[in-house]
């Protein structure tokens, strides 16, 4: 990431899918915006099916040929977390000047996780959890953007082993949103 540098709001999911793509959030897993660039990339595993407004609809897991048969407008793919992999995911954001976390720790897709298990840690309870589960590299990345992106809500998920697209980090992020 380019030190000081103090970018714009992110006030949509489009332009959280803006910086995604443009390695502006850190590390992430493959991203696909059209069927076409799904097909071209040569994945073979499964996608998760996201839609491109804000809480629509997901589907986890989709087989490539299937996600691109049934493609339809306003949605993108991702490659599959590996769900059993997971550590904590979720929600960190500063509020009043405190850290503020809503997370799980239920080895499930993020939405599901959050709804069935979610919980608050708040302050050094919140820090805590993350400097426990985040490797050095992911942990100061996640300080970084919240440092970079001021009122903004940062969702990841950390796993128990390295993914993504930077090398050395077992924390992917989802969205870094003002929204």
């Amino acid at each position: 990431m380019i030190p000081n540098f103090k970018p714009n709001p992110i006030t949509c999911k489009f332009e959280n899918n803006q910086a995604l793509r443009a390695g502006l959030l850190g590390n992430r897993l493959r991203v696909w915006m059209t069927p076409e660039e799904l097909i071209e990339s040569g994945h073979q595993g499964t996608v998760s099916v996201r839609n491109l407004l804000v809480h629509g609809s997901m589907s986890y897991g989709v087989p490539v040929q299937e996600a691109i048969k049934n493609y339809k407008t306003n949605i993108y793919f991702n490659e599959t977390a590996p769900d059993h992999l997971l550590l904590l995911q979720g929600d960190l954001m500063i509020t009043d000047k405190h850290y503020t976390l809503f997370y799980s720790q239920a080895k499930l897709p993020m939405r599901q996780a959050l709804s069935l298990d979610g919980r608050h840690a708040f302050g050094l309870e919140a820090l805590q959890l993350l400097k426990e589960n985040l490797d050095p590299s992911s942990y100061e990345d996640i300080m970084e953007l919240l440092d970079r992106y001021e009122d903004h809500i940062i969702e990841f998920s950390t796993f128990s082993r390295d993914l993504g697209d930077c090398k050395g980090r077992n924390t992917v992020i989802w969205e870094v949103r003002s929204y």
